[in-house]
């Protein structure tokens, strides 16, 4: 109840909180027990901690998504995990890329349901990263399905780079493939942007695709 209240508090009304109350939450993230420490990472998606306590709190909640990403039924709050270790990515200094691609693994075991919506969010902390792709690869037939309207596909496919396009390909293609019925602006976005990225035989292979759906006339 205590972390959860602390991460109710208003903005302004943390100010006025004593830093010894910010130490003790810091303790609650290490709790043995799993309703304390699993508040106390939840609450830290709604306030903000001194920036002297974030190193601690930081590895605290890496060390719980390492723990929960091993265990079954535990999206929601690997998602939480994540969520709030992409604001401090810095804090890992020259493991930061390293850190990028465990969070990028371990969003990888979610079911795209639990992580649609921060994922809009989180994609420009974790874009830079080639693995981030794979993510792309995982997420997209999901979200495309209710934001197509807003170019969500389109945008995020703009995020890869071209070297982490042009080594998956042959997955995109396969995507392509299999969204050209469902979601055939999804396929055309594919071969535009495999296309743009250099991967042009496999812009060919999923054109051919495309043209080999169209009806004869």
């Amino acid at each position: 109840r205590a972390a959860t209240a602390l991460g109710e508090i208003r903005c302004q009304g943390q100010a006025n909180i004593p830093h010894l109350v910010f130490e003790a939450f810091c303790v609650l993230l290490t709790d043995q027990y799993v309703i304390v420490h699993k508040a106390a990472a939840r609450a830290l998606r709604r306030f903000n901690l001194p920036e002297d306590l974030i190193p601690l709190a930081a590895q605290s909640v890496l060390n719980l998504l390492l723990y929960y990403r091993e265990k079954r039924d535990e999206d929601r709050f690997l998602v939480d995990c994540i969520d709030v270790l992409v604001g401090w990515i810095n804090v890992f200094g020259e493991n930061a890329d390293a850190i990028r691609r465990l969070l990028i693994n371990c969003a990888l075991k979610v079911k795209p349901s639990h992580f649609r919506n921060q994922f809009r969010f989180l994609s420009p902390w974790l874009g830079q990263c080639d693995a981030f792709a794979d993510l792309a690869l995982h997420m997209l037939p999901h979200m495309d399905r209710h934001y197509h309207h807003g170019y969500e596909s389109w945008r995020l496919l703009q995020q890869l780079s071209d070297t982490s396009v042009v080594a998956r390909q042959d997955r995109f293609v396969e995507l392509g493939i299999a969204m050209l019925s469902e979601a055939p602006w999804l396929t055309y976005e594919i071969v535009e942007r495999l296309s743009m990225a250099g991967a042009e035989e496999g812009a060919r292979r999923l054109a051919t695709a495309c043209a080999n759906q169209l009806p004869n006339t």
